[in-house]
């Protein structure tokens, strides 16, 4: 029996289970620990009825709040049922010794024979079997919890007026109480069992028992307790005593976890609190308190910045300038490649569902898509420095000259390059660094190198400049680089059109007005946020990651990951010169050999701060 693609659905839930606590842990003293969450906002649904914005803006809110209370949060949105079943997967492992872990969802949620289900973007649910294969059933995260975190949260906002009720036999209205929770386990419902939630709250931007939470969020008492019981003071406010919130478990847990620690948390946590308590700031003025505040801080960088674009690019009345300077370059390294100082911070790596959609529309395949999931977030707790610019042919070329190195290209058959017809790519026995296909001036990308002719410049390098330390950025350092604190599809926002594309970014279109052909030099682009050059389009860079075909289980501290994955493969970011708008995005990312060498790929180096 079909479901209809039309189906009117006006409710979602929020369901909060919650808190599992040791018997044997005690919690009085708050003490701040690991903290673990992963938050879903799933709105635009193929196939069951869209359910607007409330379910991102959900997601997207719940998020921002966790993150100030310590939580190390991982965000998906419009997620597939491979994409939750992944995240899940590392969620629980993630969580393993943690204080807390927290899992989240926001969309549709359907209840058959007493099993509950939530339902990912790409459901039909076009019977009950459909619903049992394409949803993810709830007891799969209490099965990741169990046995991990001190505390466990799972905080769902699903549609509780099934929208199948009626067409299957066995479809209920509502949720139903999980059966046989974990000891310790505290469920709190948006509504009462087999009753309805309403969809938007007293704010209109999200779900009721959501917003219920975020006002509760703000108040001065933050234990579970507290939270649980404003939250549903809230509901019953906005819906005239039409919904109550259903909660359910022991008190003591409920009483004992704060989603604030109580005691001092430290020099670092007190500034990580006081940046998330401005980030979002339009008064320059509170980013001239945290300077002075925190004169060495990891977010003056970022401070600056947001300064600069406060007050207009000239600085007028702040610190001006540009984002971050570059660090002091010793005199013995007066030939070193021009580096830039990157703060240390943190952001969500990875696209979402809707602009992996986008991009294999515009031409890109699913598999590379899925190699862009989930989002997670990663936390950079140390400045590093990247090129301000790819490593140039002429810097190349005084290592070449050093040295008398022969690239992979020059040793074996040559490189690939774009074939006559500029359809295709071809390896020619001839093409190298030096004869790429086309002209370059010294101060463009260097080209026709592969990971391991990158390698081999960085030792040389490095035993030239003892101390300095160069490398290749990781796959996080990287991204993180390139958005420049944004988490749009490009640095400059979403707009991918050729007018924008042609200012910001050197790809496909060659008919622009800047009279670039294939690869420009430095300066061709304005720079990101970070004062970086070049990171979308132009060459692709290598990074030193092994490829893996998805961020399941990938680091979330900016580390490179070496481990697992294609060990035969490592990745280049950010797209070339020859590249389609789908392929210059922020989280663009491939696999190849490291003896790969083309006229499209190139490298820019990186460095850890001291």
């Amino acid at each position: 029996m079909l479901l209809g693609a039309k189906l009117i659905v006006r409710c979602r839930i929020l369901r909060t289970l919650a808190l599992l606590c040791l018997a044997t842990l005690c919690l009085q003293s708050h003490a701040a620990g690991k903290r673990i969450a992963l938050v879903v906002g799933n709105s635009n649904y193929t196939a069951i009825s869209n359910l607007g914005n409330n379910p991102r803006n959900d997601a997207d809110d719940m998020a921002r709040e966790l993150e100030g209370f310590g939580f190390s949060v991982t965000k998906l949105k419009d997620a597939t049922r491979r994409d939750l079943n992944t995240a899940l997967e590392t969620f629980g492992r993630s969580a393993s010794g943690s204080e807390a872990a927290l899992f989240y969802f926001a969309g549709h949620g359907m209840q058959i024979r007493g099993d509950n289900f939530l339902m990912p973007v790409n459901a039909t649910a076009e019977s009950e079997a459909a619903i049992r294969d394409e949803g993810v059933n709830l007891s799969r995260v209490l099965d990741e919890l169990e046995g991990s975190a001190a505390v466990k949260i799972v905080l769902i906002d699903a549609c509780r007026d099934n929208p199948i009720t009626g067409k299957f036999r066995t479809a209920q209205r509502g949720l139903a109480p999980p059966a046989a929770p974990p000891s310790g386990t505290v469920i709190a419902f948006a509504a009462e069992p087999g009753k309805t939630a309403a969809n938007t709250g007293g704010n209109g931007r999200n779900g009721v028992f959501t917003a219920g939470l975020l006002t509760a969020f703000k108040g001065k008492d933050l234990s579970l307790d507290s939270v649980l019981t404003v939250a549903s003071e809230e509901v019953e406010t906005h819906t005239a005593r039409k919904q109550t919130p259903y909660v359910n478990g022991p008190k003591t847990v409920q009483r004992r976890f704060h989603f604030r620690v109580t005691v001092d948390p430290g020099p670092g946590a007190t500034e990580a609190q006081f940046w998330d308590s401005i980030k979002t700031s339009d008064d320059a003025a509170d980013f001239e308190e945290y300077k002075r505040k925190y004169s060495q801080g990891q977010f003056v960088g970022l401070a600056d910045n947001r300064i600069r674009r406060l007050r207009g690019a000239t600085g007028t009345g702040g610190s001006g300038g540009s984002v971050v300077q570059p660090p002091a370059t010793p005199p013995e390294c007066t030939d070193c490649p021009e580096m830039v100082a990157i703060p240390a911070g943190s952001f969500t790596m990875g696209s979402s569902v809707a602009e992996q959609a986008a991009a294999v529309k515009d031409g890109m395949s699913q598999a590379a898509a899925d190699s862009e999931s989930p989002q997670h977030t990663v936390r950079i707790g140390y400045r590093f420095a990247l090129g301000k610019y790819e490593l140039s042919r002429g810097e190349f070329a005084r290592f070449v000259s050093a040295t008398a190195y022969k690239t992979e290209a020059e040793k074996a058959d040559g490189c690939f390059v774009i074939n006559t017809g500029g359809s295709a790519w071809e390896k020619k026995a001839d093409a190298n660094w030096k004869s790429p296909g086309f002209t370059q001036d010294d101060d463009e990308p260097v080209v026709c190198v592969s990971w391991n002719d990158a390698q081999a410049y960085i030792a040389w390098l490095n035993q030239k400049h003892p101390g300095q330390g160069y490398r290749l950025p990781s796959e996080a350092e990287w991204e993180y680089a390139a958005r420049g604190g944004t988490q749009t599809r490009y640095p400059w926002g979403e707009d991918e059109s050729k007018q924008q594309i042609c200012r910001q970014a050197n790809g496909v279109y060659k008919n622009c007005s800047d009279g670039i052909v294939n690869t420009g030099w430095g300066k061709s682009f304005p720079p990101n946020a970070f004062g970086l050059h070049n990171m979308h389009g132009n060459v692709w860079e290598w990074v030193q990651d092994y490829f893996h075909d998805n961020y399941s289980g990938a680091p979330t501290d900016g580390s490179a990951w070496e481990s697992g994955g294609d060990q035969k493969s490592r990745v280049p970011r950010g797209g070339s010169w020859i590249n389609s708008p789908a392929l210059l995005r922020s989280a663009i990312r491939y696999g190849s050999t490291p003896e790969y060498r083309g006229s499209g790929n190139g490298f820019r180096l990186a460095k850890t701060a001291p």
